[in-house]
């Protein structure tokens, strides 16, 4: 099959008559570089075997769902949808306040922040104490250009915690002082 496949893409007749075959072709090289690369052996295997199909296949399961590179603060868990999925009914189940942060956080790295802030908020009402989704909750606040909301919270995790997530809270906190104004403050945070 690859030998008459190979000897027809040679062909110029049969490319001027098919012009998808070399386009199929293209993808099914393409998605097999990316297996390799990936070392998805049996992805490869599976390119190399399955004419344009076990690519696409490929390309949808495996190559979208790799997670791109992300802006800015980065915070833990991934950001796939069947995390995300996993989470929901984590939540519908046990509406343990964790969950609800671990959903911010996702939505937050995905630049969703009206829906990190819900979960954050949510994550608040079960357990008012937790320092990472205070300082969460203020960083969403402070991304969505709300600095003033964001301004207790985060003083409230930099006073129990001046290091917390290796200074991140206090620099946000600066970056919160300097959207306010206080210019002198945040210096002195800096």
């Amino acid at each position: 099959m690859l030998a008459l496949l190979f000897t027809n893409l040679l062909s110029l007749e049969y490319l001027r008559e098919n012009p998808w075959t070399l386009l199929v072709f293209g993808f099914q090289i393409w998605m097999l570089v990316d297996a390799v690369r990936q070392r998805e052996w049996v992805w490869a295997l599976f390119i190399l075997v399955g004419w344009g199909f076990a690519a696409l296949w490929y390309y949808f399961y495996v190559y979208r769902a790799a997670p791109s590179a992300t802006r800015g603060f980065e915070l833990p868990g991934a950001h796939s949808r069947r995390r995300i999925k996993e989470l929901q009914a984590q939540i519908h189940q046990l509406d343990k306040a964790h969950h609800h942060s671990q959903l911010g956080d996702i939505y937050f790295q995905q630049g969703k922040l009206d829906l990190a802030e819900t979960s954050y908020r949510a994550a608040l009402e079960r357990d008012a104490q937790d320092l990472d989704t205070r300082a969460h909750l203020g960083q969403c606040l402070l991304r969505l250009k709300r600095p003033a909301e964001a301004r207790p919270l985060l003083e409230g995790v930099v006073a129990e915690n001046p290091k917390h997530e290796y200074g991140y809270s206090l620099m946000a906190l600066a970056e919160d002082l300097t959207a306010l104004g206080e210019k002198e403050a945040a210096m002195n945070i800096w």
